[in-house]
């Protein structure tokens, strides 16, 4: 996990930041993942409930841009939960 995403009118965090593949930075592709989806198990580590396959197929994120509400929509539809207000 790379930050997390805070929804900035209800101060509630609504996505991990992930990244996958890529060495040393160079060829990461950034991905959101709704919170509804992250699991805790008793070692501290963060899980989600979704398949790599799943997380590889999700909207990519472009870092540098701000996240907008359309793209937002588009994840949390992806990946089968509500999208909050």
């Amino acid at each position: 996990m790379r930050d997390l995403l805070i929804d900035e009118v209800d101060w509630k965090v609504r996505f991990p930041h992930v990244t996958v593949g890529g060495h040393l930075g160079i060829g990461d592709r950034h991905f959101l993942i709704p919170i509804e989806a992250v699991e805790r198990d008793s070692g501290g580590f963060v899980t989600i409930e979704q398949s790599r396959e799943k997380v590889r197929g999700a909207p990519e994120l472009d870092p540098n841009i701000m996240l907008q509400p359309d793209l937002r929509r588009g994840i949390y539809e992806y990946y089968g939960y509500p999208s909050p207000a």
